[in-house]
């Protein structure tokens, strides 16, 4: 496949993370190298390629300091970003890491340690100060998939390709609990924002919270293929979809416990979902067709007893359907939803070389954005502006009052339309942190 170089990456990104105050992102790419970017003017500051495999994921410490990266290569390299310093840290290296190396990262919440987690199944702990691996945490049977830190630092949780999850004290380095949490490898854990939940994600599709107390799960979302989240402007509820279900799973976060969940049955699987600030909930269904579902009512009344919300069928709203367009190999419909900031508007972008603009209450075109012969992988919005990503490997912006165009050049890789999944999630990482 073609690869595009902008100054960065020659090859694919795996893993990127915002800086405390989100001016600037961080990418460890398949390369081995390291950059840091400028948020908005979306422009490498500095490089490095210390690696020599890999990157399988990057951490930015809580005060923005440091950047530490995981390679497949085993070793860490932990980047000062006032001084410009690098240290290697090699603990890891060993014969359970030469093909995967280094496989996760976490800084403790006062900058002052580092855990990770790799292939030799191992979880270390590392003092920032002094560079030295202070202890190792042995239990699992298989490779460390995601190691994280409980808000107050006092306690580490991890996961596995053994499919157990794990609690550590951090002060005793004792395993506070194990627990058989999937039938497939876990692939990414989580405290919630109380500490009293954790959440995981396996590969047998699975979203699970867990009572912190009990250890006790609610899974809220089970799918083989999940596709897209999406959240509403205030963080509320949470809309997932698989192209593999008919049905979407409606979740509402709480900052105490798991939440609660209600599944939504469609008509066919989704591939695109939006919510507005109105919580107006768009889905775009595989076909090509454009629902709507109004989800004020699971904000403002009591949660549905019942796991599945058969009353809150969609509508399907006119719109014209988008061209079929071979993608990857497979050929369908395809497009993207978002919402204007006000709710007002809602864009469907699709890859027949147009934006179309929605007026919500009416159903009428409030207006047509085009996009010269690109097709549109992904949209979103913020203020007064549209934004599209095109697989030309264009980043576009219209004013939405002035249809003002401004374009960019911006994705190293754009026939890789999963960033645009991962860059979501990251946002609701950082709305649940």
């Amino acid at each position: 496949d073609e690869t595009l170089e902008y100054p960065g990456h020659r090859g694919a990104v795996r893993f990127a993370a915002f800086s405390p105050d989100a001016t600037s992102i961080v990418a460890g790419g398949h390369d081995g190298s390291v950059i840091l970017w400028d948020t908005w003017k979306q422009t490498p500051l500095r490089t490095h390629h210390e690696h020599t495999d890999l990157v399988w994921e990057v951490a930015v410490s809580p005060d923005g300091r440091m950047v530490a990266s995981a390679g497949a290569d085993g070793v860490i390299v932990v980047w000062d970003l006032e001084t410009d310093q690098k240290r290697r840290l090699t603990g890891h290296l060993n014969r359970f890491t030469s093909t995967r190396g280094v496989l996760s990262l976490a800084f403790s919440p006062n900058n002052e340690k580092l855990a990770s987690g790799g292939a030799d199944r191992m979880i270390r702990l590392w003092d920032l100060v002094s560079g030295q691996e202070i202890a190792t945490l042995s239990g699992h049977t298989d490779e460390v998939r995601s190691v994280r830190f409980s808000q107050d630092g006092s306690e580490i949780v991890s996961a596995g390709r053994d499919r157990t999850l794990r609690l550590w004290d951090v002060a005793t380095r004792k395993c506070l609990g194990t627990i058989k949490a999937a039938s497939r490898t876990l692939n990414s854990v989580a405290f919630g924002p109380s500490g009293k939940t954790i959440f995981s994600a396996s590969f047998e599709g699975t979203v699970k919270a867990w009572d912190y107390s009990s250890f006790k799960a609610d899974v809220f979302w089970m799918s083989d293929r999940p596709h897209d989240l999406t959240t509403s402007p205030d963080g509320k509820l949470v809309a997932v979809c698989a192209n593999s279900e008919a049905s979407l799973v409606v979740w509402k976060p709480s900052a105490s416990d798991a939440g609660q969940s209600v599944r939504i049955p469609l008509t066919e699987p989704a591939d695109s979902l939006a919510i507005s600030c109105d919580y107006i909930l768009a889905i775009r269904l595989a076909s090509g067709k454009v629902q709507t579902c109004d989800l004020a009512t699971l904000v403002n009344n009591p949660w549905p007893d019942s796991s599945t919300a058969d009353h809150m069928s969609p509508e399907t709203i006119p719109h014209e359907s988008p061209v079929e367009y071979e993608f990857d190999g497979e050929t369908k419909p395809r497009s993207s939803l978002a919402f204007s900031t006000d709710g007002r508007l809602l864009f469907i972008g699709s890859l027949n070389d147009t934006i179309v603009a929605m007026n919500v209450d009416s159903y009428a075109i409030d207006g047509r954005y085009q996009t010269e012969s690109a097709h549109v992988l992904s949209i979103d919005t913020a203020n007064e502006n549209v934004f599209a990503l095109l697989d030309n490997g264009e980043f576009v912006t219209w004013e939405i009052p002035t249809r003002q165009e401004e374009r960019l050049r911006a994705n190293p890789n754009p026939k890789k339309p999963g960033s645009a999944f991962y860059t979501r999630f990251s946002v609701l990482d950082e709305k649940l942190a």
